[in-house]
């Protein structure tokens, strides 16, 4: 593997770039009276630092495991130059959300911070409890921009957003639990996978996305249906694709199918953006 999927894997670009996108479509269409060059300096590079450098923390505690797994290990540079990037990313991050008016910013990204280093030190290993740390961090993502400094965000119901986001985080961290559970299994982690089975956990994965699904579907029936059929349309189609990954697993035999299923977990997340400017035609 050359050097540039190693930074692709250690820092997850595509990752960030989706953080990036995510905070600045919720910019575009629900806040007023702030430079979006503030916005960028305040809101967005915290977030992005904040997530960088639990990419780092996370490899640099899972060496052992991402070995076992066939993943890139920290490699180019010594690992004292990782902790430093580790420690500049945070410093970073602190310092621009301790600039916003709204401290509650600042205190949102130090508890990010503390439960990715937590992640990444045990929680990662113990059933659920990871899982659930990555799902509040990707919610953390939507509520940074919704407490940040002058901004008022007039959509009342971002809470299904919030709660989608969440759900289908969740459901992405089993997938790729069940992907690398050879090697979790040799690090003695307490996984889903691992306890109850890959079957076990796919079922619990599906309980999760068809909730995610009926609460999208009913959403956008109460709220569109009749009134503007395009918009309706366009949920019904995302509600669909969601189906569709319920259904892969079992169509879909090959050895590396968990890993692919990951892949189009993360693909179909980046469709959920275009729902997201729906909230402005309430």
């Amino acid at each position: 593997m050359n050097k540039l999927n190693k930074v692709m894997h250690l820092f997850r670009p595509i990752n960030l770039l989706f953080i990036w996108v995510l905070q600045t479509i919720i910019f575009k269409y629900f806040t007023i009276d702030i430079s979006y060059l503030n916005f960028i300096v305040y809101v967005i590079l915290p977030t992005v630092f904040t997530a960088a450098a639990g990419y780092i923390i996370n490899n640099f505690f899972d060496q052992k495991k991402d070995l076992l797994n066939r993943k890139p290990r920290l490699a180019l540079f010594k690992k004292k130059t990782w902790l430093l990037l580790y420690l500049v990313f945070n410093a970073l991050a602190l310092v621009l959300s301790f600039s916003v008016e709204i401290k509650a910013c600042f205190y949102l990204v130090l508890i990010s911070q503390i439960l990715l280093f937590l992640y990444a030190y045990a929680f990662s290993n113990w059933f659920l409890v990871g899982n659930f740390i990555v799902a509040l961090l990707s919610f953390f993502t939507f509520l940074m921009v919704f407490i940040s400094h002058k901004l008022v965000f007039v959509g009342g119901d971002a809470w299904v957003f919030c709660l989608s986001i969440f759900l289908l985080t969740f459901c992405r961290e089993i997938v790729k639990d069940i992907a690398d559970k050879k090697g979790d299994l040799k690090c003695n982690a307490q996984t889903m996978p691992i306890i109850f089975g890959n079957k076990w956990a796919m079922f619990f994965t599906n309980v999760f996305l068809f909730s995610n699904l009926g609460l999208l579907c009913s959403w956008a029936f109460i709220n569109f249906y009749g009134s503007n059929n395009t918009i309706f349309l366009l949920y019904m189609f995302i509600v669909i694709l969601g189906i569709f990954l319920a259904i892969f697993p079992l169509i879909y035999l090959r050895a590396e199918k968990w890993k692919v299923l990951a892949l189009m977990y993360k693909i179909y997340m980046s469709f959920g953006l275009i729902l997201i400017p729906t909230l402005s035609e309430l």
